[in-house]
């Protein structure tokens, strides 16, 4: 499983909450925290949690999910920033089951220097725990049977 949404470049971590497109980096030689970039998008919505713990009503929990975009994974190469995330929303029905499913994910990039951010949509949502950054690109790992054998094949993300 990928360790999300979280990268190193240089010598600085740079980390993001799951809930929002705010990018923080933390210079580990000058021990200092700053706030990098936080990126505008009508796509990417979140409300607040209202339960006071996930397990009183696990049916709103489950609800809350499915319903608010979320981060997925961050990488980081020289002043551009990549964010993987799952937008959009299905409905949880009494038997655990999903319906009416718009869920989908996004790719933002955002060039720190000019402030400048790109979005790319795909179709599918990306399974979390199937991505992960390296030197400053993020890869999926995508998983499909054919022929009744798993096929696993390494994909760099735009």
């Amino acid at each position: 499983k990928s360790s999300a949404p979280i990268a190193m470049s240089n010598d600085c971590l740079y980390f993001m909450p799951k809930d929002s497109l705010v990018v923080y980096k933390y210079s580990i030689i000058d021990k200092c925290l700053s706030r990098t970039a936080e990126i505008k998008s009508s796509t990417f919505k979140v409300k607040p949690f209202t339960q006071k713990s996930i397990d009183v009503n696990i049916m709103a929990s489950l609800s809350y999910l499915f319903n608010n975009s979320s981060n997925v994974s961050l990488s980081v190469s020289g002043n551009e920033i990549s964010i993987l995330t799952i937008e959009g929303n299905a409905k949880v029905n009494p038997e655990m089951l999903l319906s009416n499913v718009n869920r989908y994910s996004c790719l933002y990039k955002y060039d720190i220097k000019s402030n400048i951010t790109q979005k790319a949509s795909f179709g599918e949502k990306i399974k979390n725990d199937l991505v992960s950054s390296f030197n400053g690109s993020l890869y999926y790992v995508k998983n499909e049977i054919k022929d009744s054998s798993d096929v696993y094949s390494v994909w760099l993300l735009p």
